[in-house]
């Protein structure tokens, strides 16, 4: 019997590591890395609980504006993290010492290697993604408590970005591209200033020129008044001044600023042909939809990022 186990023993140890195997060997491998990334969530977490308790104070426009560019930049911020440090080193760093050629050719195969680490730390750096965000969330709903007012809906909005469908879009999207750019670039320093660029790159450009055309904007028009503008609560796409032809005119400031009544107001306006206005805005009711739509272009990156690391393994193991 002894005899049969330890050949059973040696034949397992032949054929490599199990799935079991695996994740222990990923576990240890990059504990720093988890490690480290949880010490900085937990101080990040911290430093968004004081931003809190300041709100609870008297609020100024100073400590709003602050408490929401702290969520922000926290909630970006970890994101290119996880694109640089947890992403792209995971290929590149394995190219670059050429240790897969060790950890490939026993028994286990790239694509089964790849799958194994993705789906483990993509977990956990989700995992993470979520308590900031949870933490986050809190933070945004003591500043808006205390502002009387509704979520701020910008280009970089964390109303608009505090959500975890999407914090789980942006940081599956983050790992999966840095992971692309290591497999592709197989240089760590060259991948994380890429990862940092590209992801940076896409969430700014989808924030900044996409975001507000996810659906076709209202577009209302109306007589001149002071008082013009859209009722339902909305984020400004444009806005501007019409002649009786329905042509846009630039606005005529001095009646904006030399016109104490409304009736001076009218006057002054039709003395420069100024005879209506135009507003185009999102509704803030499309939000939900908006962060579903913006949810799956993320998620549709990521898939295709991870179809690139895994034809790109693939394909070594062939050469």
């Amino acid at each position: 019997m002894t005899a049969v186990a330890l050949s059973n023993s040696t034949v397992r140890s032949a054929r490599g590591p199990g799935t079991t195997g695996l994740i222990r060997l990923t576990l240890r491998q990059h504990r720093v890395l988890i490690l480290g990334t949880l010490a900085a969530c937990v101080a990040l977490a911290l430093y968004l609980s004081v931003w809190r308790l300041w709100l609870g104070g008297q609020p100024t426009v100073f400590s709003l504006f602050s408490t929401s560019t702290a969520v922000r930049d926290g909630i970006i911020g970890y994101t290119l993290v996880v694109a640089m440090f947890w992403g792209a080193p995971l290929l590149s760093r394995e190219y670059e010492q050429r240790t897969h050629l060790l950890v490939w050719s026993q028994d286990v195969s790239p694509a089964r290697w790849l799958l194994i680490k993705v789906a483990l730390l993509g977990a956990i750096a989700v995992a993470f993604a979520i308590g900031i965000e949870l933490v986050g969330q809190a933070v945004l709903n003591q500043m808006n408590l205390v502002a009387s007012q509704g979520p701020f809906v910008d280009d970089f909005s964390p109303g608009f970005e505090s959500s975890i469908l999407l914090q789980i879009g942006y940081t599956l999207a983050a790992f999966l591209i840095g992971l692309a750019i290591g497999g592709l670039v197989r240089l760590p320093v060259v991948a994380t200033a890429c990862a940092l660029g590209v992801f940076g790159g896409i969430r700014w450009l989808l924030a900044t020129f996409a975001r507000e055309n996810y659906l076709p904007p209202v577009h209302l028009t109306g007589p001149v008044s002071q008082d013009f503008g859209y009722s339902e609560p909305g984020f400004l796409v444009g806005q501007g001044d019409l002649d009786a032809a329905g042509h846009e005119i630039p606005s005529p400031n001095q009646c904006m600023m030399n016109t104490p009544t409304s009736e001076q107001f009218l006057a002054c306006a039709h003395r420069n042909g100024f005879t209506g206005s135009y507003v185009i805005y999102q509704p803030l009711s499309r939000t939900p939809i908006f962060q579903l739509i913006e949810f799956g272009i993320f998620i549709v990156i990521a898939l295709l990022c991870l179809a690139i690391a895994w034809f790109g393994v693939r394909r070594r193991q062939r050469i």
